[in-house]
Formats: C-alpha cells, sequence, structure tokens
C-alpha cells in the first residue's frame, strides 16, 4: 500500500470493514442508523477526508450508516465535485455556505433516506454544536436521537488490517524523519533549524500533513509540548525531539530523546530509569491486560522519578492524535488485538531537563510488536 492518496480517492477497506463495526456499535443500541458529523467519524464511514472538515468545525459534513452501509452523505458546496467523484452510490445533499442551515439540509437528508420516523438513530452530540442541534431535533421531531460516542470510540479502538498498514508507514516516516534531523544536527544549531529538518525529512516520505512538533533543547527540554525557538544546541544538551505524520486523516506521533556529546552522570541515571520503567511497562503489554496494571508497573518502575509521571502511559491513535484506549491509573478500556497505542515514558525534571519516547505499537494476538522501529526508543541516542 502506497502512502499517497489522490485527493478525492477514498481508502480501500474491504468489506467496507469500519462500516461493519459501525453498524454492529449501532445494533448494540438498538439504533436505526448513526449520523457521524465529527471529521473523524466521517472518515472512518467513508474512508474520505475532507480536508476543511476538521479545520472550520461550521463546514459540516455527515455520513448516514443504515443497515446497507453509507446511505447519504451531506457536504458542503465547495466540496460537492470532491465528495461526489469519490463516493458515486451515496445519495448526496449539499448546502451552500452563507445560505442555507446546514441541519435543515441534514433533516431532509435523513428524510428522504430513512424517513421522518419514528426513529431511532445515533448522534456523535461530543461534537455537534448544542445549537445546531436543536434545529435538527425541531425539524426531525420523531427521531430519539442517542449519543454513540462512547460505542464509536469503542469501535475504533480495534484497527483494521488497512488501518494498521496507514499508520505503520505515519509511523515510520516520522520516526525516518526524527533520525534524519537527527543525524544531521551538531552544536551551535537552532532547535528552529533541528525543527525545519524534521518537517522537510517528514514531507519528502509522501505525508500530506504534520499535526504536532516539539524540538526542544537544553532546559526548554523540561517543558511538556515545546516548539522550535532560536535557541542554540550546545555540547552536553538534552534534544527532545517528538512529530506527528498525519496522511488522509489518519495521524501517528513519534518522540525521541538524545544528548549531544558525552551524556552527563546526572542525564545518564535520570534516562536509566526511565528506559527501564518503559520496559516494566511494555513486559505486561498483551490482549486482556487490565491498563492499571501497566500503569502501575510502569510507575513502580520509576522509583524516585515517579512523581514526574505524567497521567497515562498510553493511548491509543488512529484518526485522533489521542483515542481509545487509554493506559493510566484509572482506565478501563480494553487492550485488544487491533489496538494501536502511543507508548509514552515521560519524565520532566523542574529546573533540568525533560525526557519522553513515544513508540507506536500494534497489540497482536500474545503481545505488541513495535511498528516505529527505525530507532530504539529504549536507548538514548547519542548526537556526535
Amino acid at each position: 500500500m502506497s502512502i499517497r492518496v489522490q485527493p478525492g480517492e477514498c481508502i480501500d477497506q474491504p468489506a467496507r470493514t469500519t462500516v461493519d463495526r459501525i453498524r454492529e456499535a449501532a445494533g448494540a443500541l438498538r439504533l436505526d442508523g448513526t449520523v457521524l458529523l465529527s471529521p473523524q467519524g466521517f472518515t472512518y464511514a467513508t474512508g474520505l477526508r475532507i480536508v476543511s472538515h476538521p479545520l472550520m468545525r461550521w463546514r459540516h459534513a455527515a455520513a448516514l450508516v443504515g443497515p446497507n452501509g453509507v446511505d447519504g452523505v451531506l457536504a458542503i458546496d465547495m466540496e460537492r465535485a470532491f465528495v461526489a467523484g469519490a463516493l458515486p452510490s451515496a445519495r448526496l445533499a449539499v448546502w451552500k455556505e452563507f445560505v442555507d442551515e446546514p441541519m435543515e439540509v441534514l433533516a431532509r437528508l435523513v428524510t428522504d433516506v430513512w424517513g421522518s420516523g419514528p426513529l431511532r438513530l445515533g448522534i456523535e452530540l461530543d461534537f455537534v454544536p448544542a445549537g445546531r442541534f436543536e434545529i435538527l431535533r425541531s425539524r426531525l421531531p420523531q427521531v430519539q436521537w442517542v449519543a454513540a460516542d462512547a460505542a464509536l470510540e469503542q469501535a475504533r479502538a480495534r484497527k483494521s488490517s488497512q488501518e494498521l498498514d496507514i499508520v505503520r508507514m505515519l509511523s515510520l516516516a516520522a520516526d525516518r524523519a526524527l533520525l534524519t534531523a537527527l543525524r544531521s544536527t551538531a552544536a551551535g544549531d537552532t532547535e528552529a533549524q533541528v525543527g525545519e529538518r524534521i518537517i522537510s525529512a517528514l514531507y519528502a516520505t509522501g505525508v500530506s500533513e504534520h499535526r504536532f512538533l516539539i524540538a526542544a533543547t537544553g532546559e526548554g527540554s523540561q517543558y511538556a509540548n515545546a516548539g522550535p525557538t532560536d535557541r542554540v544546541v550546545r555540547p552536553g544538551d538534552v534534544v527532545r525531539v517528538e512529530v506527528f505524520a498525519s496522511h488522509h486523516g489518519y495521524q501517528a506521533g513519534v518522540a525521541r530523546t538524545a544528548v549531544v556529546g558525552r551524556a552527563s552522570d546526572e542525564v545518564r541515571w535520570h534516562w536509566d530509569v526511565v528506559s527501564a520503567a518503559r520496559r516494566a511497562g511494555l513486559d505486561l503489554l498483551r490482549p486482556g491486560v487490565d491498563p492499571r496494571a501497566v500503569y502501575a508497573a510502569y510507575v513502580e518502575a520509576l522509583g524516585p522519578l515517579r512523581e514526574h509521571a505524567i497521567a497515562f502511559f498510553g493511548h491509543g491513535m488512529g484518526l485522533d492524535m489521542h483515542e481509545l484506549p487509554y493506559i493510566s491509573a484509572h482506565s478501563t478500556d480494553e487492550i485488544s488485538e487491533g489496538a494501536i497505542i502511543g507508548i509514552e515514558p515521560f519524565a520532566m525534571i523542574p529546573g533540568r531537563f525533560g525526557f519522553q519516547v513515544k513508540d507506536v505499537v500494534a497489540v497482536t494476538a500474545t503481545g505488541y510488536e513495535i511498528v516505529s522501529d527505525l530507532l530504539d526508543g529504549g536507548e538514548l541516542y547519542v548526537i556526535d
């Protein structure tokens, strides 16, 4: 599978695996159909990402998934050709920006596809604005709307083989970009130059977007989400880098920690603790494991650094930067085969430096596979 997907081209999902999972979730909730309004839900249902959808929330798009699959699609007028070309078999309703109320057009589409009711329909209440939802309710008085957010998030937690292929390629693209940048970094460079190398190397792999960038050095590495500045890299500095590669609506993030030249005894001691804690958590990762037990093992292994542990050891990723399942002290999320998790040991030492490693792992039938494997996340990379 190529990472390059042409405009208007859908992700190929044999037997529409993702649609089947949406219908399974709808069946458990006794729904007649599901209206997916979020960018994540729309792409999950259709395989198509509308570029402006996640950038401007008011440019509403929707996918209507019923017993027969994707029965209808709502799109803004400027995306008509894009959506019609990619989804020729779906009934398409187009609303005009600055002219139409999108929820009124959506209500008419629901009526055209499924009738006026009585109906029991699922919807993503965490996404749709309250005012717009009230318009939808008033136009469809015989529809009982059911919050389907949790069920859909659970469905998305198990990735199809095609989703795994996409996330694998994005993970390797991100890892390769970080490796390329670190290999060319030297004392005297600025953080901005490091960041530029990461992004240039990332786009050279064929991805279409990036979602997030960290290039933090020295004392700046202690701050969790530090973007690149004009600070000059010095010998002995800790260098913390992270980037999320994104393509066709999916994203995968990788983070690495390096040191410029010889690591001081202080840096080496802290790194060895974080690396051992990473291994302690990974050693327990497998289908069916209690995520609280994995997190507890990780924190226990941090020992004297446990006060610096963040609230999770890992989180799912795919159509969101963070999604289910979470590995944390209070998570009861199911860890199942097919989950993709960003494993993220993280220790920010106030006033000194910060360490972060993020590896993308796929949960397999018997354990896990690290899919971001160009660099060893357990090793402190040395910049010569």
